[in-house]
């Protein structure tokens, strides 16, 4: 047990303060006592039911695993940690509702969200409530620099999407590109960016498609981007929609290479385009550690939970384990777990390690992480080019500018 003493004011005597106080100066020479719950409930806003709901089952357990992981050694420096779970089935209107409960009822002052448009939703209400959204699975480029109270550890689409199109110039010798993106946040933020870059590389743009993501039959839509003859076509989508339009791509007759995101691994690409998928290759988080964490995560992912851990494990497990290292550092500075103090611990860790390998939070709210280039190969996904060999084949540089 731990205990200080203070003077105020000429009147001395002895603060007790309980296990879970410490004391921080405030201004005017006076002594403030900053004050830490026994335990630190967070909430997360998550796709537990719907289409989407394996993915959401996947980003719930890395953040439970990154939970006892920190629980087991003692928790946030004595406060353990609870995360209430929500569900907004992918719904926007249910992440607001979510959301709001979580604040009002439950007092969260930090807020794990997934899915671009259900995180663009809650940032009014987490920024008037001064609430920080955290988040590993948001990544439309309407997020960057959206509000100082939200914050990702994934690379930004947008980042995906300039490292996938120099891989399309520069190696696949690609000048002409087609889009088929999401009437969604996500996917029309991805059709404005790769706009952006793709005529800024020296490349054409010869057609754009859009698409209700839950919509299943895209055959007219295949057959127009099929007809344009681009030398690839980049697909902005997510979830279920994945395996049906690069089947009906494949099936309008395009056969040359279909390029996309971290979410175009979603298992519906395997499951329903199948064999359909060869040719393709996008953009997902690099794995750089070394052989001895990554056993140790694995076995204990499998421990916890009798299953092997996804990209979508992993990518929450690193958020949880880094947003616990931040409020961990802040209570040895004694500082509160204000949202705007939990956003500077963030930043202040600068390049930390996770299972995925080496990250960094950025000022804009998005995360440096460097990128893998995958494909389709025998029925799975398969790495095409490590981070390194992006790197040194000259493709572009993970290096922070």
């Amino acid at each position: 047990m731990r205990f200080a003493s203070t003077t105020r004011r000429g009147i001395g005597r002895l603060a007790v303060l309980l296990p879970v106080m410490a004391v921080a100066a405030a201004s005017g020479g006076a002594v403030a006592e900053v004050s830490y719950p026994e335990t630190f409930k967070m909430g997360a806003v998550l796709n537990l039911t719907g289409p989407t709901a394996g993915q959401g089952a996947d980003f719930r357990a890395g953040l439970e695993l990154a939970a006892m992981q920190w629980n087991a050694k003692g928790g946030l420096g004595g406060s353990k940690i609870e995360i209430i779970f929500e569900d907004h089935g992918a719904q926007p209107a249910k992440a607001v509702t979510a959301a709001q409960k979580l604040i009002q009822v439950d007092k969260v002052k930090v807020l794990a969200n997934v899915y671009s448009s259900p995180v663009l939703a809650v940032v009014p209400i987490a920024q008037r409530e001064q609430v920080l959204q955290v988040s590993a699975g948001a990544t439309s480029p309407r997020l960057v620099n959206v509000s100082k109270y939200f914050m990702t550890s994934v690379a930004n689409a947008a980042l995906e999407a300039e490292v996938v199109l120099a891989f399309a110039r520069k190696k696949l010798g690609a000048g002409k590109i087609a889009i088929l993106y999401g009437n969604d946040d996500f996917g029309s933020g991805m059709r404005d960016a790769v706009k952006q870059l793709w005529p800024a590389g020296g490349g054409t743009i010869v057609g754009e498609e859009g698409i209700e993501p839950a919509k299943a039959d895209l055959a007219a839509v295949s057959a127009k981007l099929a007809a344009a003859k681009p030398d690839g076509i980049y697909v902005a989508l997510s979830g279920v929609a994945i395996g049906a339009a690069v089947k009906q791509l494949r099936e309008a007759g395009y056969t040359g290479p279909l390029l996309s995101h971290q979410g175009y691994e979603a298992p519906e690409l395997f499951s329903v385009a199948g064999s359909a998928a060869a040719n393709s290759f996008w953009t997902s988080a690099a794995i750089t550690v070394g052989k001895a964490q990554e056993d140790a995560f694995v076995a204990a992912f499998k421990a916890a939970f009798n299953r092997e851990p996804t990209i979508y494990v992993r990518t929450h497990f690193d958020l949880g384990m880094s947003l616990f290292e931040a409020m961990a550092n802040l209570r040895k500075e004694g500082k509160a777990w204000t949202a705007e103090n939990v956003r500077a611990a963030l930043l202040g860790l600068g390049t930390t390690t996770g299972v995925l390998g080496a990250f960094s939070y950025r000022e804009d709210g998005t995360a440096l992480r460097a990128l893998d280039i995958k494909t389709f190969k025998d029925g799975k996904s398969a790495i095409h080019l490590t981070a390194a060999d992006v790197e040194s084949g000259g493709i572009f540089s993970f290096k922070a500018k």
